[in-house]
């Protein structure tokens, strides 16, 4: 390939979204000059030539049997190496609507469209792929595709076996995404990606994967290169990050644990762990996390061990009980999630007078619900082990009306005090923070004889899910522990 065509995609790739890389990618093939290699498809080696401005298999050629996807077998589609559910599922935009909500994800959208994890494919074959994983199950030559090789398990859980060629290409693949973008697999997936990138090249000659994959490939080979060289399982362990699962029950060591529902899908469907890894417990109740190793894990249930108990106390000295009122969108849930990341210890959504948000009585708990989800999830990923609580949606005027001996704060761009230069005589604090609004000139007036203090940020007027987290960043990094 060109010089050219090679910095073109090294340079585009990571910048563009998923139609666009299959328009340049068609193109680069399209203008590949044949001294180059074959051009070919993945899996099946079947030629590809351009109909209509798009690229289409010759089966007879390449000896494929179409099997029950019999028109998709017709057309070329462009196949991630690495599922893009994979790494979507672990975003809060795959969680609230799937792929197609993703779209407008910066981080969502340059992994779909990185071309370094695409390859041509027989649109059958990328169908029956699905997303699942690749694996070594069979020593069974035989094939539903003719002279394709490539096999779907039939037992849970799925998987794919591809032909010994192209398992150099996936494995470098695999450690690039790895590498680039910390998705995590399981040890033995690991490990089987280690042996495949280790025998590249130590296949027959006349079926490697450097000289049977389409000459395009060698396009990856300085990006991959950094990721071959770090291969050794201690470089690949500081991609993994530690998995921690919320399981609200007593914990005891040595103990078998059986997940809840939410834990135990997230376990075996988002995060696709197998018998043998490692995750680390929390119940919420008490300042220990508890390493656990997984014995069990089916559709139905995950059952795992509990080794030890590890004392970790992250909590900031500071009791920050945030009354926010409720926002639209998704700006709640992202002002609840920075602000358990910050350490806030308690969370009361609001409703007043110029809350765009208007929900019947009916739906407060369902949203509650939602929004301690949201919590548990925050505490798995920043590590703390204490799991605030999300109170009952109220009005404005129940909260300022509730007793208590906190330093109670409310937000005033024209006071004089600053937030920083307060004296705390408690670590318990109280801070409300308004609608896109604002504050009505009534409800000014009633926190301020319900004793609340005004404080200011800045000469600016802040947005509401902006004011929450300056205020609760400004109070640990002067009063906790940031």
């Amino acid at each position: 390939m060109s010089s050219k065509l090679n910095d073109k995609i090294t340079n585009l790739s990571p910048l563009i979204n998923f139609r666009k890389a299959q328009g340049y990618l068609t193109n680069i093939y399209n203008q590949m000059p044949n001294k180059l290699g074959p051009k070919e498809t993945f899996y099946c080696h079947c030629p590809m030539k351009i109909v209509n401005n798009k690229l289409v298999p010759d089966l007879k050629k390449c000896g494929y049997t179409p099997g029950k996807f019999k028109k998709r077998a017709q057309r070329i589609e462009w196949e991630h190496i690495v599922p893009a559910s994979w790494f979507g599922a672990r975003l809060k935009c795959w969680k609230t609507g799937g792929r197609r909500n993703c779209q407008g994800d910066p981080k969502f959208v340059k992994f779909e469209g990185d071309m370094h994890n695409l390859v041509p494919s027989v649109g059958e074959i990328n169908a029956v792929r699905s997303n699942y994983r690749y694996s070594e199950f069979t020593k069974n030559s035989s094939t539903k595709y003719g002279k394709c090789y490539f096999v779907v398990s039939e037992s849970f859980p799925k998987a794919v076996q591809p032909a010994n060629y192209t398992k150099g290409f996936i494995a470098r693949t695999f450690l690039y995404v790895l590498e680039n973008y910390k998705i995590s697999i399981n040890s033995r997936d690991r490990k089987m990606m280690e042996i495949w990138n280790k025998n590249i090249h130590q296949q027959n000659k006349n079926a490697t994967a450097i000289n049977r994959l389409p000459k395009y490939s060698t396009v990856k080979t300085d990006l991959f290169r950094k990721s071959v060289k770090s291969n050794k399982t201690k470089d690949l362990q500081k991609t993994m990050r530690t998995i921690r699962i919320y399981e609200p029950q007593p914990i005891q060591v040595d103990n078998l644990i059986e997940l809840s529902e939410d834990g135990a899908a997230h376990v075996e469907r988002v995060l696709r762990m197998r018998e043998g890894e490692e995750i680390t417990l929390f119940n919420g109740q008490e300042l220990v996390e508890y390493p656990s190793e997984i014995v069990e894990c089916t559709r139905k249930k995950v059952v795992v061990k509990v080794k030890e108990a590890v004392n970790k106390d992250i909590e900031s000295p500071l009791k920050i009980h945030l009354g926010q009122v409720i926002s639209r969108g998704d700006k709640m849930d992202f002002t609840i999630q920075k602000a358990i990341e910050l350490g806030v210890t308690e969370i009361t959504p609001l409703l007043s007078t110029r809350c765009s948000v208007k929900l019947p009585k009916e739906r407060f708990d369902k949203k509650n619900d939602s929004f301690q989800k949201i919590v548990i999830s925050a505490c798995e990923q920043c590590g703390r082990t204490f799991v605030p609580k999300v109170n009952p949606i109220c009005s404005l005027d129940e909260f300022l009306n509730q007793p208590n001996n906190d330093l109670c704060l409310t937000l005033n761009p024209y006071c004089q005090t600053h937030i920083k230069d307060l004296k705390l005589s408690s670590p318990n604090l109280r801070i409300i923070i308004g609608p896109e609004g604002g504050f009505s000139d009534e409800e000014v007036i009633a926190a301020q004889k319900a004793n609340y203090q005004d404080v200011l940020l800045g000469p600016r007027i802040l947005r509401t899910e902006t004011a929450a987290l300056v205020a609760i960043s400004i109070l640990q990094a002067s009063f906790g522990d940031i």
